[in-house]
């Protein structure tokens, strides 16, 4: 569900079937020359929704600082299941290693994603990571430019993604 707030942007919610209630995710992103914010890649699974909030802040002494976070809630309780950096940043002012290219999510709040980390530039090819968080906790499963970004599948627990042309696999517990 969409709602514009008060200087038009859309605010997104959520809410599990049967509930009266909503909870608010974050706003359509918007960005200027000075900063921003918003969420991106809204996923569900049963009452659990997952998304990326992103923030960027232009600094006075120029350049800017950055932050890709990836949430999951429980939309029947509103209760927070994970908040977790996209990976570990590369630039001193960021906070996550980059903007998410693909999210995928279970019924029980086990997160899975591919993140863009470097080519920001345009002239480096860009690298990506897939990490997943779950009962087994946080971690890196794999890197590379030779990542398909958009390759990231879960059927059931088998999580799924492409690198050097092959299928990769593994358990989201």
């Amino acid at each position: 569900m969409g709602r514009l707030n008060e200087v038009g942007y859309l605010r997104i919610s959520g809410c599990a079937r049967g509930r009266k209630r909503s909870y608010v995710l974050g706003e359509s992103p918007n960005f200027t020359s000075v900063g921003g914010r918003g969420i991106d890649h809204e996923t569900l699974a049963g009452t659990m929704v997952a998304y990326e909030e992103i923030t960027g802040n232009a600094l006075p002494e120029g350049g800017s600082e950055k932050s890709w976070l990836v949430l999951v809630r429980n939309l029947r309780s509103g209760q927070w299941i994970h908040r977790a950096f996209t990976g570990v940043a590369r630039r001193p002012k960021d906070e996550g290693v980059g903007p998410l290219s693909a999210l995928v999510l279970k019924p029980d709040g086990s997160v899975a994603w591919s993140a863009k980390v470097g080519g920001l530039s345009g002239y480096v090819p860009p690298e990506y990571e897939v990490h997943a968080l779950d009962k087994s906790g946080s971690r890196l499963l794999a890197s590379g430019a030779d990542i398909a970004p958009h390759s990231l599948m879960l059927k059931g627990s088998a999580l799924s993604w492409i690198q050097s042309g092959q299928q990769a696999s593994t358990v989201l517990h």
